[in-house]
């Protein structure tokens, strides 16, 4: 939809972070959050973490079901 992100800001998401993204399509990950919770409670943005890459397996995830995808 065209002007999305306009109108999320218009509904406070007015804090915005980008880092870059890991695949060949050039996609990069962003966050965007309000300044305060719905009551009132200040939200403060601390750092951003990418797990790029972290694998499946690092993460405790792997299954079988999983490794028959390749």
């Amino acid at each position: 939809e065209y002007g999305y992100l306009f109108k999320m800001v218009g509904h406070g998401y007015r804090q915005k972070y980008t880092t870059a993204g890991n695949d060949s399509r050039g996609i990069d990950v962003a966050v965007m959050m309000r300044n305060e919770t719905a009551q009132g409670q200040p939200i403060e943005f601390v750092r951003m973490t990418s797990h790029a890459y972290v694998t499946f397996e690092q993460f405790g995830l792997h299954t079988p079901e999983l490794a028959a995808f390749g």
